[in-house]
């Protein structure tokens, strides 16, 4: 067997359950520049292609120990196979990498999950770190993270939140991007999981292969922050009796038992929060309301210091029930 096509043995794989939560991670902790015959997770399947990387190079961090350098050597990659774990419409990824270069006038990719839909993170022609989405629409969206600092480690957080919608477009969903935890791109974009390989340092339909380290690549199926068992809608009456409005599921990739939980917005003085749930208090008005509306504030993040996302509850119309009636 050509060694460019062995499987790659110093990229470890750990899977979890199919429930919400990590489906991947790949670590590049072995010192040798080996590959071996056999991969130690036969569902994530990693693959070099050509000469993609070296190993055995100082990573991000004492935690991280080693990263892979990549050459930017054309028609080489490392391919992880598809797989459901990868086709949930929420999603969160962690990665860290170095830029060998700042401005070359070409796309150079850290991570390419893209076909006829997908994501991709991007070091752009004109030095910028970008991200690509599409779902529905016909085009991809661009969205500019930061100008790329030559040779300086840079840690990622992508979260996608299919469940927080856009209220002008209800196809599209929160992306929020942190770089090294400060928060940059805050925006509804579309987002379709692609069906495709998962691939890590390529390009394949861009002018160049990345250039630098990649270090530390972990994947969620679930955005880092999200709301769940959220009523449709409330009925226009005054409360008799605390309401439970939505589950807060906090990502373990960015928190942990000391997150700290807080509401704001229009309604919040009627909320109140409860083993990380959200309840409507008794004795609430809701007879002159349309909706609710509420914004979920989470801090004391691992990676990502702080998060939000909005609840919107509506408020049934006694004339239009009794129409439907």
């Amino acid at each position: 067997m050509n060694i460019a096509s062995k499987i790659i043995s110093t990229l470890i794989v750990t899977q979890a359950s199919l429930l919400a939560g990590q489906v991947a991670e790949w670590t590049f902790n072995n010192s040798k520049n080996t590959l071996a015959d056999t991969s130690i997770s036969q569902e994530h399947q990693a693959t070099m292609v050509g000469k993609a990387a070296r190993f055995g190079f100082k990573g991000y961090d004492k935690k991280t120990k080693y990263a892979a350098r990549f050459e930017g050597t054309l028609d080489s990659m490392i391919l992880v196979d598809k797989h459901q774990d990868f086709e949930s419409k929420s999603f969160s990824c962690l990665v860290y990498t170095k830029s060998a270069v700042t401005r070359d006038g070409k796309y150079r990719s850290v991570l390419y999950a893209r076909d006829q839909e997908g994501f991709c993170l991007y070091q752009g022609p004109r030095g910028n770190w970008q991200i690509w989405s599409k779902g529905y629409e016909p085009n991809w969206t661009k969205h500019i993270i930061a100008p790329v600092i030559e040779k300086q480690w840079e840690q990622f957080l992508i979260s996608y939140n299919a469940k927080d919608v856009n209220p002008d477009n209800k196809k599209q969903g929160r992306l929020l991007v942190w770089l090294n935890g400060d928060l940059k791109v805050d925006t509804y974009s579309d987002y379709l999981p692609s069906m495709s390989k998962l691939s890590i340092g390529s390009n394949t339909v861009g002018t160049a292969n990345y250039k630098g380290l990649i270090d530390h690549i972990e994947l969620w199926n679930e955005s880092i922050l999200t709301l769940k068992e959220q009523p449709k809608q409330l009925s226009p009456l005054i409360t008799e009796k605390d309401i439970k409005l939505a589950k807060i599921r906090l990502s373990e990739l960015n928190f942990d038992s000391e997150a700290k939980i807080s509401l704001t917005g229009d309604d919040a003085q009627f909320c109140f929060i409860k083993d990380q749930s959200i309840f409507l208090q008794k004795g609430t008005d809701l007879q002159t309301k349309t909706q609710l509306s509420i914004n979920v504030n989470v801090s004391s993040g691992l990676i990502a210091q702080t998060c939000s996302i909005e609840l919107y509850v509506p408020i049934a119309n006694k004339m239009v029930s009794r129409i439907q009636k």
